[in-house]
């Protein structure tokens, strides 16, 4: 039972976990950029070679064009989404003034995301400091000046200093970049996945084929879906659109596979509280019917109805606190070898044990009841008859 319960607790824990963003009332999809058909007579080996066919600019006038749809609040293009499992590049930094490796495997690192200036309030994710980005700030071909971090980067290379105007160096391998804001962590390889170190670029300066939409509406999201297609197919009949689905089912993170092991674990438990409920209840009512001559002589020499219920409930009761001692220890054990499994809930954790020792306890002195209530009940002569 404690093995279950330390199970059903971290699968709750989980489902708790905040995710950084506010997931209702949004739209995403995915659409990936081709290479434009070249021109009669140009070089086509040379646009090929041509990073801003892939650029995001391309998307804003599909962008323009989703923003002008009747309820649609905001609309933005990021290189991932939250909780999607996209795995963005990492690259290491350097952090002047700071005393850190500037060399080997110890050398801080991030992780690196390309947003537009609606990407924050579309999602949902909180600015704690500072400034967003602004798409004004480079146009496609420039190299950004500018970058956000989130609280994790903070936390880990920064400290208590300020991080307002501090220079990030090697991001990408570019020139130095300033920090001119914070951002919340935002959760993107599910709810029990540590978040990592974030640095966040201007989406001019990215140059990647694929590119996730996210549109914040009013009503429901999925009702946007067909408006979404039609826009696409309007803008560039040839431009794929995948993955149309809800803010809300991207970060469901497995949800149905937690709630169906939750489930499991709470019929898994209840049948063993069950069947420790039915052991007790056969083995004191053994007990009991063994003991039923004895308990007739006890009446007949004066004992009273009380004092036969108190002790047939008090041996009961004896045996079940030396089993809830011998559980206890077999639970702290059990709770080591589960240590790996379990998430924001200690192997040993006390609240779990208590209430499991405190079910049983219950349970156990109500199985004890009804034979107790029946050897307080035995009529001496029928007793002594019988044996």
């Amino acid at each position: 039972l404690v093995g279950a319960g330390l199970l059903i607790q971290s699968l709750r824990n989980i489902g708790e976990v905040d995710i950084g963003v506010r997931s209702e009332g949004v739209l995403t999809a995915l659409v990936a950029l081709s290479h434009p058909a070249p021109p009669a007579g140009s070089d086509t080996d040379a646009q090929r070679r041509d990073a801003s066919t892939y650029n995001a600019s391309r998307l804003q006038p599909l962008v323009a064009r989703l923003r002008a749809l009747p309820g649609v609040e905001s609309v933005t293009i990021t290189d991932a989404l939250p909780m999607a499992n996209v795995n963005n590049t990492t690259s290491s930094v350097l952090l002047a003034g700071h005393d850190l490796p500037t060399e080997g495997p110890d050398m801080p690192s991030a992780r690196w995301r390309f947003v537009d200036a609606a990407h924050f309030p579309t999602l949902g994710i909180p600015l704690l400091r500072g400034r967003l980005l602004d798409d004004t700030e480079t146009r496609p071909g420039d190299e950004p000046a500018s970058i956000l971090v989130n609280e994790t980067f903070v936390r880990r290379y920064l400290g208590d200093a300020e991080p307002i105007g501090q220079t990030v160096g090697n991001v990408l391998g570019e020139p130095l970049k300033t920090i001119v804001g914070v951002v919340g962590n935002s959760r993107a390889f599910g709810r029990e996945a540590d978040v990592p170190p974030e640095v966040y670029l201007p989406l001019a300066s990215a140059y990647i084929s694929q590119f996730y939409l996210a549109l914040r509406v009013n009503g429901d999201p999925a009702s946007f879906a067909e408006p979404l297609r039609r826009a696409v197919q309007s803008f560039d009949p040839h431009l794929p659109l995948l993955q149309v689905r809800t803010l809300d089912e991207v970060t469901a993170g497995g949800a149905e596979l937690r709630n169906f092991n939750l489930q499991l674990m709470v019929v898994f438990a209840c049948i063993a509280l069950g069947l420790a409920a039915l052991g007790l209840y056969a083995v004191i009512s053994y007990s009991v019917a063994q003991r039923h001559h004895e308990f007739g002589i006890r009446m007949a020499l004066g004992a009273d109805a009380r004092r036969v219920l108190l002790q047939v409930m008090g041996q009961g009761m004896t045996m079940v606190a030396g089993g809830l001692l011998l559980g206890i220890g077999g639970a702290l054990l059990l709770g080591r070898a589960l240590s790996s499994q379990l998430y924001g809930v200690g192997d040993a954790d006390p609240g779990v044990i208590a209430s499991v020792v405190v079910v049983l306890a219950v349970v156990a002195l109500f199985a004890c009841v009804l034979p107790a209530h029946r050897a307080a009940r035995t009529a001496p002569m029928v007793a002594l008859r019988d044996g």
